[in-house]
């Protein structure tokens, strides 16, 4: 008896019954969803990973809603070589006054926007005059910019050569056309004068940043895809040499990929950075499918069974284990939507009806195919014998049960340590995130965070907002509460430009003036950051230089501590950390552990549905350690490379732990089926030479598929590829060594296996 697929592959031989009026409802289906495929857009809102119902990400809400402009704006770093002079400056000036007529910029800030407090016409003059003055009192009003409570050294750096504009511009504009829109509009202008002056501009912050990952998901998107399914078409032709063979078993995992993309249209679910993986997994996981499909095929046809009756066999025989496979591999995608990220969980969903799409293209387009296009074959021994690539691997294949024959018990008695030894590694490594891994590496904007942590105060953003519950009267207490809160950030030394409403009004009522109305003094854009529209919450902010998430977690949670004492003394106010430093920070780990949790479970309903598939216990019992052991290895490995968790690695191991399993369940598959007739040790030598070969070819179709996500720019696409190609090689070597080997030694204390 083979796998029981709860008959999901009956569909397939419903097609070989009508393979003409199935082919053409096939078509059909593909032409809709090519239309849906033309729907695709594409958005990268990395803080979505981490929505969820937690009070954290409420805090965050209420952050964004009171404060929008806050953490959504592009910031010009303008570098040179020798502290900025007159020439400089006046091209810093001019750029500050045209970007203000660039159609959607609604604010710039510079060291030009500092003022001297309002005299007593209330009017507040500009620190740095209309006409430039040079020599010492440059060089004397350029200090005063840099003390100013408002500018600081944010604005411009200790040593004169670092210079920000911060570019405020209408909220609601966070697509591709706009920010391409914007961004061209700003280069425009820093192009040219970058050529004159020799002056390096670089355009980051969250805006630019957000660009620079969407840019980058599109190009990966057409690119891997195509590179993906050239070297899978590739290695097919090596294993197959014939077209037609080829064509059938290429052809419907591309369709696959055709109906995962056409959902994502017609469902209006954009390609992200989280998600832009998945076509690339289909096709691979497709491919898989269909070269067991095809091999099978093609062996019925070389012992002279009709392209019909070797289309049926395969359905019969193959068919419930690309089923089963395909089940264990959305079981793994569903364990996501555990996940306490509302992204996360979206993305399972969407990979596990993916991984539907193709194991339905697989099971419909190849016995089609195979009915309409190989009749003229039956019979050519030439076209369907191995050829030399076959004969290596199928004469590795009898090297592998070899070994295992003669060293069944010591494979077996090292594997169980082994896989202790790694669990234990496993569990003990830590997590960790940064936002930077979902940068391009050489992204001009990414590498102006490292200047912009050296010379002016840091890239992370923190802050604190202090928000009047109801019943407050806002303004009894509020300025004493910011005061006390500021000066407790800045105690702390590690925070730096730490601003808050009080730092305006200290600048406004200097030498004892009295400007009740400063607030009224202070330009719109930059009054947003101190407090919100109803003047009833306030924000501290400070920055400090950007560090993983574990740092980032310590120096809040020591400046929580301090503000404590706060939060009892003034009852009527809530005063948080917020903002997306913070929300990540904390998010993150918690994601991260919850989505381990969840591959466990996966791996525990993973096991119980093959036991009913296969109708034994013992068998999924003993496929359980290899498997595992595909797992521990990378966290093993990430232990000892010093690295940690984060949330791509244990996305990657889920689904490639849903890939993985693929392997144990042919070979239990075939095991089963060959022991209709035979012994033990013969049922496992026959289904080593018989699944092993296609294993290895589709590990390595896989694999080398995967390998091209190594030329994409963004470092958690290649980790995510990188820990792929790990797990299913390991969980290979684990199938073909490990669990025939445990099989052989279990026998000897059961015989019914």
């Amino acid at each position: 008896m083979g796998i029981f697929a709860f008959g999901l592959e009956r569909v397939g031989l419903i097609c070989t019954r009508i393979p003409r009026v199935s082919l053409a409802l096939l078509l059909l289906v593909t032409a809709a969803t090519l239309f849906g495929a033309l729907q695709i857009t594409f958005d990268d809102e990395l803080r979505l990973m981490f929505s969820s119902n937690a009070e954290r990400y409420k805090t965050y809400e209420r952050f964004s809603s009171k404060f929008p402009s806050v953490e959504n704006q592009f910031v010009l770093l303008v570098e040179s070589n020798k502290p900025l002079g007159k020439p400089g400056l006046e091209i810093i000036r001019n750029l500050h006054l045209d970007m203000q007529f660039i159609d959607g910029i609604t604010g710039v800030v510079s060291m030009f926007s500092a003022r001297n407090p309002p005299d007593g016409e209330g009017v507040a003059r500009p620190i740095l005059p209309a006409l430039l003055p040079s020599g010492d009192q440059l060089t004397k009003a350029l200090r005063h910019v840099r003390t100013h409570p408002l500018v600081g050294e944010r604005l411009l750096s200790k040593d004169g050569r670092s210079a920000v504009i911060i570019i405020s511009f209408k909220q609601g504009v966070r697509d591709f056309a706009g920010l391409s829109g914007l961004i061209n509009g700003l280069n425009q202008l820093v192009a040219p004068a970058a050529k004159t002056t020799g002056l390096q501009m670089t355009l980051t912050g969250e805006p630019a940043l957000r660009f620079e990952i969407l840019k980058t998901i599109r190009q990966d998107f057409y690119f891997l895809n195509a590179l993906g399914a050239i070297i899978a078409i590739s290695i097919c032709f090596l294993f197959f040499r014939q077209p037609r063979l080829v064509f059938i078993t290429s052809l419907p995992p591309m369709i696959g990929v055709m109906w995962t993309l056409g959902g994502f249209g017609l469902l209006q679910q954009p390609i992200t950075a989280i998600n832009n993986v998945l076509p690339t997994l289909v096709l691979v996981i497709g491919f898989s499918d269909a070269l067991h499909m095809m091999q099978t095929i093609r062996q019925k046809m070389a012992q002279g069974i009709s392209a019909k009756q070797a289309a049926v066999s395969a359905v019969v025989e193959v068919g419930p284990a690309c089923a089963l496979t395909s089940i264990t591999t959305m079981i793994a995608c569903l364990s996501l939507t555990f996940s306490s990220s509302y992204a996360v969980a979206e993305f399972g969903i969407a990979a596990c009806m993916a991984i539907f799409a193709a194991f339905l293209a697989i099971i419909m387009f190849i016995p089609t195919l195979t009915i309409l296009l190989l009749p003229k074959m039956e019979g050519d021994q030439t076209a369907l014998s191995e050829n030399k690539i076959t004969h290596l691997v199928n004469k590795f294949c009898d090297r592998i049960w070899m070994m295992v024959q003669r060293r069944y018990v010591f494979v077996a008695v090292v594997s169980l340590p082994l896989l202790v030894i790694t669990g234990v590694l496993y569990f003990v490594t830590q997590t960790t995130y940064d936002y930077r891994e979902y940068l391009s590496a050489s992204s001009p904007a990414n590498l102006a965070i490292d200047r912009f942590n050296a010379k002016l105060g840091g890239a992370a953003s923190l802050h604190i907002m202090i928000e009047s519950k109801p019943g407050v009267q806002p303004l009894a207490d509020s300025f004493k509460i910011v005061r006390e809160v500021q000066k407790i950030v800045q105690a702390q030394g590690s925070f730096r430009n730490v601003f808050s409403i009080v730092s305006a009004k200290d600048w406004a009522q200097k030498d004892g003036a009295n400007n009740s109305d400063f607030l009224d003094t202070i330009p719109k854009h930059y009054r947003e950051r101190l407090v919100s529209a109803s003047k009833k919450d306030w924000l501290i902010t400070a920055y400090f230089p950007s560090t993983p998430a574990p740092e980032t977690r310590s120096r809040i949670n020591n400046l929580n501590a301090m503000i404590e004492p706060l939060r009892q003394r003034f009852s009527g106010y809530k005063i948080e950390p917020a903002g997306i430093t913070p929300l990540t920070a904390f998010a993150s780990e918690q994601l991260i552990e919850g989505l381990k949790k969840s591959l466990g479970l996966a791996v525990i309903i993973t096991m119980c549905v093959i036991a009913i598939a296969v109708g034994s216990v013992i068998l999924p019992v003993l496929s359980t350690a290899p498997n595992l052991l595909a797992l521990t290895i990378v966290g093993a490995l990430l232990f000892l490379l010093g690295s940690r968790f984060q949330i791509t690695s244990v996305l990657a191991l889920t689904i490639a732990f849903g890939i993985a399993v693929d392997n144990t369940i042919h070979l239990l598959n075939r095991f089963r089926l060959e022991r209709r007739q035979l012994g033990i040790g013969p049922s496992l030598r026959a289904t080593i030479a018989k699944t092993g070969p296609v294993l290895i070819v589709a590990t390595l179709v896989l694999s080398c598929g995967l390998m091209a996500t190594q030329l994409s720019d963004l470092p958690m696409v290649q980790l995510f590829g990188l820990l792929c190609i790990v797990v299913i090689s390991s969980a290979l070597v684990a199938t073909l060594l490990i669990l025939p080997a445990l099989i052989l030694a279990a026998s000897k204390r059961f015989e019914n296996l």
